[in-house]
């Protein structure tokens, strides 16, 4: 058969394989990602002469530093959030919010709650 299509049509079923289901436009580029993974593992298959272990250590190897560097930030994300929580707020904020008598443990949680999805970058500090 005709290799070329053979590599292509895997990687699409690769990246298809990989999509978390629906339809937004961030599933097509997690699964259109996903096919670029599959056509180097089927490439890296292909210059193995077909040892399909190799594409599996190369696939688990991808998998754990994916898992670390999300690791990584998402403990970044929640020390930043922890952080931010204990900071007080500024007097105008403050002064709003007694205003609105809201009850501080409900400031508490929603305070820690926009923190803890504040787009928060590393690098900005």
């Amino acid at each position: 058969g005709d290799v070329v299509s053979a590599l292509l049509g895997q990687a699409v079923l690769f990246g298809l394989g990989h999509g978390a289901g629906g339809s937004s436009s961030e599933n097509g580029i997690v699964i259109s990602l996903q096919a670029i993974n599959g056509f180097w593992f089927g490439l890296l298959y292909l210059v193995s002469g077909g040892d399909i272990v190799v594409c599996m250590i190369a696939h688990a190897i991808y998998d754990l530093q994916t898992f670390f560097f999300t690791w990584l930030s998402s403990n970044d994300q929640i020390e930043y959030a922890c952080a931010k929580y204990l900071e007080p707020f500024d007097p105008a904020t403050a002064k709003e919010l007694q205003g609105m008598r809201a009850p501080k443990e409900v400031v508490d949680k929603c305070k820690k709650l926009f923190y803890t999805f504040d787009a928060y970058d590393k690098k900005d500090e």
